[in-house]
């Protein structure tokens, strides 16, 4: 072109391959799968900083630095052993309802994803037909989300008319589907805990 020899560089409209978006992925090794899993199942402890409060009399008073255990809810330990031995994305296992659940042949059926458009939450079929499969999972994990169901039948009983679900395996307080943003949000708790803990030994 600049020889004057051609009038255009037939170069000038190749692409390059740019880096391949599986590239880019991070995903944990065998042996990080495997401490993730051993350690969501260990209770933890919330130091909380001393602040002040007011008594039902209206009066204020202060309370010291205190210490409490908690554990991760059955629920989001379930949820993220079906992700790891199911190989579900977090839209898949958000949509599974009971009846998703073989529990006779240790499978799952993905037939449904929840995705957030325009701000709200809905749940509709895959976009590909090879989205919606049948996968076996560990009897280990049946026979918890098994105690999991009878747990959460007791617990539907007990509040009554507060509850407001359907089927729904992972939910809110209220049996409503479980928010789009609560699985990330207790992973990025979790891997956060996990290594501070690790600073401070």
């Amino acid at each position: 072109v600049d020889c004057e020899l051609i009038e255009k560089n037939p170069m000038d409209k190749i692409r390059t391959v740019g880096e391949c978006a599986a590239d880019k992925l991070e995903y944990f090794t065998p042996d990080q799968t495997a401490a993730f899993l051993e350690y969501i199942e260990q209770p933890y402890k919330i130091k909380t900083k001393g602040h002040k409060r007011i008594d039902d009399t209206g009066i204020d008073y202060t309370v010291g630095d205190y210490e409490r255990t908690k554990e991760m809810p059955e629920q989001l330990r379930v949820l993220f052993n079906l992700a790891i031995y199911g190989g579900l994305r977090k839209g898949e296992l958000l949509a599974l309802e009971w009846g998703d659940i073989d529990f006779g042949n240790d499978t799952v059926t993905v037939s449904k994803a929840v995705s957030v458009v325009a701000g709200e939450q809905i749940t509709k079929e895959p976009k590909t037909k090879t989205s919606r499969r049948t996968v076996s999972i560990p009897h280990f994990l049946t026979q918890r989300i098994k105690a999991l169901r009878h747990e959460r039948l007791k617990y539907r009983l007990s509040v009554g008319d507060y509850w407001q679900g359907a089927e729904w395996i992972f939910i809110q307080d209220n049996g409503k589907q479980m928010s789009y943003s609560t699985p990330y949000s207790a992973f990025q708790d979790t891997i956060a805990r996990y290594n501070t803990g690790k600073k401070e030994d």
